[in-house]
C-alpha cells in the first residue's frame, strides 16, 4: 500500500468519525427547561351543580387547567368526592412541577384512586 492510499484511508476514517460525532450530537435530546419552575402552582376545588366535584389549577394566580369533570374517562361526570378531585389535582400539580407537560391524566391513574 503506498503513501497516497494510506492518507486516503486515514482521511476517510476521520471523516466517518467526525460525521458520526456530529450526527450523535445533533440527535442528542435537549433538556427542556420547566417554564413553571419558579411559579406558584395552586388548586381550587370546584363544586358542580349536580353535587360532584372538579378542580382548577392556577399558575401564578391564573387558571391553567379548568377541569369540572373527571379527566381521561368518558362522560361529563365530576368526581364523587372532594378528596378524589383533590387527589387528581395534586397529581396534575406534581406533573407541572416535574415538567411533564402537558400534565395529562391517564385512565390508569384515575383507576388507581380506588386502590
Amino acid at each position: 500500500m503506498n503513501t497516497t492510499q494510506k492518507i486516503i484511508i486515514v482521511v476517510v476514517f476521520l471523516a466517518v468519525i467526525v460525521g458520526g460525532a456530529l450526527y450523535l450530537d445533533k440527535n442528542k435530546k435537549e433538556e427542556t427547561v420547566n417554564p413553571y419552575a419558579d411559579s406558584v402552582v395552586t388548586t381550587t376545588i370546584l363544586t358542580n351543580s349536580d353535587g360532584t366535584f372538579g378542580y382548577d389549577i392556577l399558575i401564578d394566580g391564573n387558571i391553567y387547567v379548568h377541569q369540572p369533570t373527571k379527566p381521561a374517562v368518558g362522560g361529563n361526570t365530576g368526581f364523587a368526592t372532594e378528596a378524589e378531585a383533590q387527589y387528581v389535582a395534586e397529581l396534575v400539580i406534581s406533573k407541572i412541577k416535574n415538567n411533564m407537560l402537558p400534565p395529562s391524566v391517564t385512565p390508569e391513574e384515575i383507576k388507581s384512586m380506588s386502590n
